[in-house]
Order: C-alpha cells, then sequence, then structure tokens
C-alpha cells in the first residue's frame, strides 16, 4: 500500500482459490499448506525473508518454496549459518540449483579443512552483505555486560540432587549410550530450569516457594531502576514459565498496562510491538525467544536481558 499502491496484493490463506496477478504475500506455513496452487502460478520475481526457515533440505517447507517458478530469486537472512554449513548449501540451492554441486559431494567438502573459505569463495559474487557499521554509522555499539545471579539456598540443593541422581542413572545405564545421551540432554534442560528458578523443575510447579530465584532478584532490581528511569526494556527467554514469573515480580512496580508480553500464543503480535515501539515512558516486554527471534522488529529498546541463553548461539543472536 505505501510502496506501490497501484498493484493487485493478495494474501496467501486457506481460502485462496486461485494465485492472481500482481504481490502475492505468505507465510512459510500457507506457503507449504497450498503447495498445490503454485503448480499453476509463475512469478517474476520470488523473495523469500527469514531464508533461514528452509535451512533443512528434507522438510515440506523447502519442497514447497522450490516449486516456486520464478524468473529472480532473492534470499534474505540475518542468520544464514544456523547449525552447519549445509544451511548454505539449501539456500542456494533454492536461489541457484548447481552452484553448489549436489548434496553428497557438498557435505564431503564440508567435512575439508578449509571448506568455509571455499564455500565463501564460492558464493561471494552472489551475495550482498550489509553490516551495520556502513549502513547505521550514527547508531552507538551494543554493550555487554555479564550479570551474575547468584543461587538461592533452593536453587543450590536442586542442582546439586540432580547432578546426583543423573550420575546414578548413568552408572546404570553404562552400556546403552543412545540412552545414556538422552539422560544427559534431559539433565542440561532441568540444569538450567534450576538456574532459572526452582519452581520451574516439574515437582516444584505447583509449591509456593518463598524464596524468588537468584535470576529474578537480580533481573527485578535492575528493570525497577530502568522503569523508573523511563528506559524500554526486553526481556528474553526459552520458557515461557519462567516469563511469567518475572511477570509476578515487576508488577509489584510497574503498571499493568507497561508490561507487554510475546509468545507463541499471542494471536496478534503486531499489537504490543507496536505499543512498545510507541510509548513515551518505561515499559517492559517479556518476549519468548523462540517466538520473537523472528518476523518482529523491535528497533526502540534501550536495555535487552537474556535471561537465559538459548541452545544455539546463531538463534540467539538472530
Amino acid at each position: 500500500k505505501k510502496f506501490f499502491p497501484k498493484f493487485q496484493t493478495q494474501t496467501l490463506s486457506s481460502k485462496t482459490k486461485k494465485i492472481g496477478d500482481g504481490i502475492l504475500v505468505s507465510s512459510y506455513t500457507q506457503l507449504r499448506r497450498n503447495k498445490g496452487l503454485l503448480d499453476s502460478a509463475e512469478f517474476e520475481v520470488a523473495v523469500l525473508d527469514e531464508a533461514q526457515f528452509i535451512k533443512n533440505p528434507e522438510s515440506k517447507t523447502t519442497a514447497a518454496c522450490l516449486a516456486i517458478k520464478s524468473r529472480y530469486k532473492l534470499a534474505l537472512t540475518g542468520t544464514p549459518i544456523e547449525n552447519r554449513l549445509l544451511d548454505v548449501w539449501t539456500s542456494f540451492r533454492w536461489l541457484m540449483p548447481g552452484l553448489m554441486g549436489n548434496r553428497k559431494r557438498f557435505e564431503e567438502i564440508a567435512q575439508e579443512k578449509d571448506s568455509v573459505k571455499l564455500v565463501r569463495k564460492q558464493i561471494a559474487p552472489f551475495v550482498l552483505r550489509r553490516l551495520k557499521s556502513e549502513v547505521a554509522r550514527e547508531l552507538p555499539e551494543k554493550i555487554f555486560i555479564d550479570l551474575l545471579c547468584p543461587m538461592g539456598e533452593a536453587q543450590k540443593s536442586e542442582y546439586a540432587a540432580l547432578v546426583e541422581q543423573t550420575r546414578a542413572e548413568i552408572a546404570d545405564t553404562a552400556d546403552d549410550g543412545a540412552k545414556k545421551r538422552f539422560t544427559v540432554l534431559s539433565l542440561l534442560t532441568r540444569l538450567r530450569q534450576a538456574c532459572c528458578d526452582t519452581r520451574l523443575l516439574p515437582w516444584n510447579a505447583e509449591a509456593q516457594s518463598a524464596e524468588v530465584g537468584g535470576k529474578i532478584s537480580v533481573l527485578a532490581d535492575r528493570v525497577q531502576e530502568l522503569i523508573l528511569s523511563g528506559k524500554k526494556v526486553l526481556v528474553f527467554s526459552q520458557f515461557t514459565k519462567f516469563l511469567s514469573l518475572i511477570k509476578e515480580s515487576v508488577s509489584a512496580f510497574v503498571a499493568p498496562e507497561n508490561i507487554l508480553e510475546l509468545t507463541g500464543a499471542t494471536r496478534d503480535r503486531s499489537k504490543p510491538v507496536e505499543i512498545f515501539q510507541e510509548a513515551k515512558c518505561g515499559v517492559v516486554m517479556l518476549v519468548s525467544l523462540r517466538a520473537g527471534g523472528t518476523g518482529i522488529t523491535l528497533t526502540n529498546a534501550d536495555y535487552v536481558f537474556l535471561a537465559d541463553p538459548w541452545w544455539n548461539p546463531a538463534v540467539e543472536e538472530q
């Protein structure tokens, strides 16, 4: 509407019967569900935003994107590699089929010593990269601070008990490698929860613990100070339950209308984003790392707190 008011624009949905002329806008989910409609459509230009969504060469979403017939193609992403070098191969398989050879040969190359250098040289002519320092020089550099949050006594106790219990389980499954790996992964999740707050652990979910976890104590103090100074604050966590506990804590000094939430359960994602962006006073938004990692633009935050790190650093960076 803003840049091409004369163009006919269509949004792909479950009610779409036919793809018309003009501009077609679609989510990856709808693209996958309506793959059959793409067979009869030909486009001049196809653009994939957040192109890392097709990183899995075997997913149905990737197959739907590969079915798009287009003369020109663009892939936009801030994290072209999330897990492995194969992510780049999948993007270029969509952009320029054949440029990087077949999958088997590429995976062999990826094991070689200078594979990253080789791939970078291969794709360099087709990549337009823009750094913040080049296009937005007026923006200051981000300042990263590690906030140490001492665990409370209940957290220390749960942490130690989890470690001892898991050691015993691993000793009992010494010959079962797969079960041992699963046990360790499960332990890591539980230890992360214990470090956040003991109430995240399933057996403490209903407990009305008097002790507030170390992270919430530190976070609440910082957020209160910033809100009183009129700052805009973002708090990210992978645990939605932890976000609820944080909300409960900051509600003591922040008005309800100044606490915003964005999780997988949020129906209208644009509403809290708009309120946050346009707020003239101190406001805090609690965001699920997975839900808030892509598809939204939050440029007005003064401070960002990562209450607990994500498994994958590339996802966290995104």
